[in-house]
């Protein structure tokens, strides 16, 4: 113990000396440093005495005469003028102001190299270029300081709201900003909350505190997030009217228009309205795609109003439609992630699954499940489950991928024909703690037996489809495939696949 107490102190006493030496060389080798800091350079110049008074006030002294790396961009007392009384009226909001003014880091704005965003003390972020800080010009060249660089402004650079707040208290009333407000609601936060004891039944009892929460943001895009580039566009009521008459028969929760399917489409449409890029105006392009991967047509003209953001941009558009077959794509279900073998039946585990490597193959991995069991009485599996996500209301056709290289049997290979017949089946039960299927029901199929001849992939994948029949979704709903072998009198059969692509029926 006494050991790593000397350690440990030696070590402490190196990195002091370290911090010191480093300090020393710096100004050592850069003769027009001030040997002043950002705070003693500020306070003796009058010009400065309101921000300086700011500074004093929010509690940012001690910072700027740390031996911290600062650039501050110092307000004169025209420019404190200058400050709208919103961004003063609390302490809170006094701290933000002058943190929105104050960055780690020395940041010479006559220098092209630091061009790029900065974080300022406010959370927020801001471009720079030569010159040039959220757009404003800076007076005068940096000052070189003992710890950082002072950049003298003449206009303050004012905090912007990022795009959610523009969008709550800002953004013209419409039904696509109604829509995204009417996502927020009054949640429970165990992490704000204090256990105070516990129930009759064992079950924890909390000084509950409840904070507001949009569920857009927690699982779309978070608008709100200082640390996002975004780009939102809002559209017109007409607009969409005009996207969810295109769309909502293709995500009807039940057969019929309910309330909850009118909440499922104006989900499905507003999430591709929203960018993984700050796009700012002249600079958007004709199809950005969105953070979802749809692309969505724009046109300059169709803008009505743009806002800059601290985290983005916004546009208010009259036009941005987007194709059904852009946003309804064909699906591609890979078989070597399968969700489980799958048997009703069976009381052994015999059903081997094998992820194979082939060349051509998608993915260069193919999957075959040998189903065999020994001894004549024996079911086999019931086959191989595969999840195809969420699939809206629509009939697909469907086509599978899929060869015989092994004989139907991996472990009994033989002459009989290789047959297999596809279907769906529905969750039953999960696992209440993971959320794991453990139970399916019995598929519904929509093939019948078919048999897979291909003995070998072809280069080009659409050369070995088999078209295997259609299916239709009344509702929109997570599907999972199952694939099923014919098994009452081959009992050494196996069920192998590719992939299962379905592709939508358009009206």
């Amino acid at each position: 113990m006494q050991i790593r107490r000397i350690l440990t102190l030696l070590f402490t006493a190196t990195a002091l000396f370290s911090c010191s030496d480093a300090w020393d060389e710096h100004t050592s080798r850069n003769k027009d440093v001030s040997n002043q800091t950002i705070y003693t350079y500020l306070q003796a110049d009058p010009q400065f005495s309101q921000f300086v008074a700011l500074i004093d006030e929010v509690g940012y002294k001690e910072e700027l005469t740390s031996s911290k790396q600062i650039t501050v961009f110092a307000l004169t007392n025209g420019a404190m003028e200058m400050v709208p009384s919103t961004f003063l009226a609390d302490q809170s909001s006094k701290k933000d102001f002058v943190g929105h003014h104050i960055t780690y880091g020395r940041n010479n704005l006559s220098n092209d190299a630091n061009a790029g965003r900065i974080q300022m003390l406010s959370s927020k972020w801001l471009e720079v270029e030569q010159g040039l800080i959220d757009g404003l010009a800076v007076l005068s060249s940096s000052q070189a300081l003992l710890n950082g660089f002072v950049n003298v402004m003449d206009e303050p650079v004012l905090p912007r709201p990022t795009i959610w707040e523009y969008v709550e208290n800002m953004a013209p009333q419409n039904k696509h900003v109604d829509y995204l407000n009417s996502l927020t609601s009054l949640t429970f936060s165990p992490d704000l909350s204090t256990q105070i004891g516990v129930n009759d039944l064992g079950q924890p009892v909390y000084d509950s505190v409840f904070i507001f929460r949009n569920s857009f943001n927690d699982n779309i895009a978070d608008l709100s997030s200082e640390d996002s580039t975004l780009t939102l566009f809002i559209v017109e009521d007409q607009v969409l009217d005009q996207e969810y008459q295109k769309f909502w028969r293709y995500y009807r929760v039940v057969n019929g228009t309910t309330a909850r399917d009118t909440a499922e489409t104006k989900m499905r449409i507003t999430r591709d309205y929203v960018f993984n890029e700050s796009y700012s105006p002249g600079n958007v392009p004709a199809m950005p795609v969105s953070a979802n991967g749809i692309p969505v047509a724009f046109s300059e003209d169709a803008v009505v109003e743009s806002f800059k953001a601290s985290n983005g941009y916004v546009y208010v558009v009259s036009s941005a439609p987007v194709e059904v077959a852009d946003r309804i794509r064909p699906i591609i279900v890979e078989g070597e992630s399968p969700e489980a073998y799958y048997r009703l039946t069976t009381e052994r585990a015999d059903a081997q699954g094998y992820l194979r490597i082939r060349e051509h193959a998608s993915g260069g991995h193919d999957f075959v499940l040998d189903n065999h069991i020994a001894g004549s009485s024996q079911r086999l599996t019931d086959g191989l489950i595969l999840p195809a996500g969420f699939l809206p209301s629509i009939q697909y056709r469907v086509y599978w991928r899929a060869i015989n290289d092994f004989r139907t049997s991996y472990r009994y290979p033989s002459d009989n024909e290789l047959r297999q017949r596809l279907g769906t089946s529905a969750v039953m039960t999960r696992d209440p703690v993971t959320g794991r299927v453990t139970r399916f029901a019995p598929p519904v199929f929509f093939t019948d037996f078919i048999p897979v001849t291909a003995t070998e992939y072809s280069p080009n994948p659409e050369e070995d489809e088999v078209f295997v029949g259609t299916v239709n979704f009344g509702s929109m709903r997570n599907v999972y495939l199952q694939l099923v072998p014919e098994g009452e009198s081959t009992h050494h059969m196996a069920v192998t696949v590719d992939y299962i692509k379905l592709v939508p029926v358009l009206n």
